[in-house]
């Protein structure tokens, strides 16, 4: 991938693997999101992920983590480029995931000012589940919105 050094795998997901890396150009952190290929071998998963893409660099919100590239790597396979948030999986303790579950205690809960804003610029998230909710100081973040 011109213009990034890739390093440790993050996470994979049901379309992709998610890979920290470097734009050494910007001496900036970012999280690179590749499409499983497999899935790139088919037009309209491919088109998904463009999708994906372009709505995620629709949203800014300090809650979102937005995307900032999109391209293909040299054997064709697409990938986005996000900001890299450091942070934690808001579901990764069980208190969380039961505060999840139930919407009678607000207490703990993620702030949902970015989904807000991504629903007032058009775009639906469509995972949204507590694997796809990071926390940090600044509040929820939402990894990819679509």
């Amino acid at each position: 991938m011109a213009g990034y050094l890739v390093g440790e795998l993050l996470g994979r997901g049901g379309m992709g693997a998610v890979y920290a890396a470097e734009q050494p150009s910007l001496g900036r952190k970012v999280a690179v999101k590749v499409l499983h290929p497999e899935l790139a071998a088919d037009p309209a998963m491919v088109d998904r992920f463009r999708t994906e893409a372009l709505a995620g660099s629709r949203v800014s919100h300090p809650n979102v983590a937005g995307v900032i590239d999109f391209g293909m790597t040299a054997e064709g396979t697409p990938f986005l480029v996000m900001e890299h948030v450091a942070a934690s999986a808001w579901g990764a303790s069980s208190s969380a995931r039961a505060r999840f579950r139930a919407p009678r205690q607000r207490a703990g809960l993620p702030d949902p000012r970015g989904l807000e804003a991504a629903h007032l610029a058009g775009v639906v998230h469509a995972d949204v589940k507590v694997t796809t909710c990071w926390s940090r100081s600044r509040g929820m973040v939402a990894r990819s919105p679509r």
